[in-house]
């Protein structure tokens, strides 16, 4: 004969298998959920994105339908790229500037030419595939200000060092090598107007701080798309420029421009 106190505990594991398994349904919906939204963020941006900037009025010309053909079209992002680069000669700071047809990255103030680089890898979203013309145009017709970057190399390196005995240990300690040009640098550069920039060396070595660094910037991405979500939004999505490029350019490149620099790309 089974005991009350047998019936009990019976009647306690029953319970607790239902509510596993109610609890493992929520999550899982609310994963779907969460997972179905994340997909539909990038189409929805791009609604609104060519609603936002396909604004014929902020266009000088009066035939917009010529946007659709190819050849018009490459001449007027060009002139959407110089007129990018002449706002930015206004201000007397280094200025990035990003030529993708040109494949090259470039450092300039005022308009001058300091350094450029050559890019060996070009990866875009296909966000800028699906992009209304016209809303392309108006979009990089004018420069993007950095809101700020991430990279798992020090921006400003300061080396702490001993103060030499005499002028012999001095000359010993005149030169101390830069450790971060032992591992593969990460740079990701967030813009105002919803871009991302990732710029990234072209050697194939994989470090800790490097990886780090991507999961860091990947995780801080999540949070935000989550943050819309539990706000009843639809998660914000960056398009993105993957860029490659020589290693000691990249970090020559990083440390040079300022915080808030100015970026210029020519699509």
């Amino acid at each position: 004969m089974v005991s009350k106190f047998e019936n009990t505990i019976q009647s306690n594991i029953v319970k607790y298998r239902n509510a596993i398994k109610y609890f493992t349904v929520v999550v899982t919906v609310i994963l779907l959920m969460i997972a179905v939204l994340m997909l539909y963020a990038p189409f929805s941006n791009l609604q609104k994105f060519n609603i936002v900037y396909a604004d014929s009025s902020l266009i000088s010309f009066d035939k917009e339908e010529l946007l659709n053909d190819e050849k018009f079209y490459e001449l007027k992002k060009h002139e959407a790229y110089l007129k990018s680069k002449l706002l930015v000669a206004k201000n007397d700071s280094i200025s990035l500037s990003v030529n993708l047809p040109d494949s090259t990255i470039s450092i300039e103030v005022q308009g001058v030419l300091l350094h450029q680089s050559k890019l060996t890898s070009i990866s875009n979203s296909m966000f800028f595939e699906r992009a209304n013309h016209l809303a392309l145009f108006n979009y990089f017709q004018s420069p993007f200000k950095t809101k700020k970057s991430i990279s798992n190399i020090e921006k400003e390196p300061v080396i702490y060092m001993k103060a030499p005995k005499d002028t012999i240990e001095a000359a010993k300690n005149l030169f101390k090598a830069d450790t971060s040009l032992a591992k593969r640098v990460y740079v990701r550069v967030e813009l105002e107007r919803g871009l991302t920039i990732i710029l990234t060396d072209n050697q194939n070595k994989w470090s800790s701080s490097y990886l780090y660094t991507i999961f860091s910037s990947g995780l801080l991405s999540f949070k935000l798309s989550l943050k819309d979500i539990f706000h009843f939004q639809v998660p914000r999505y960056n398009p993105v420029i993957r860029v490659k490029l020589n290693r000691n350019d990249l970090i020559s490149i990083y440390r040079a421009i300022p915080d808030k620099a100015y970026v210029t790309i020519h699509m």
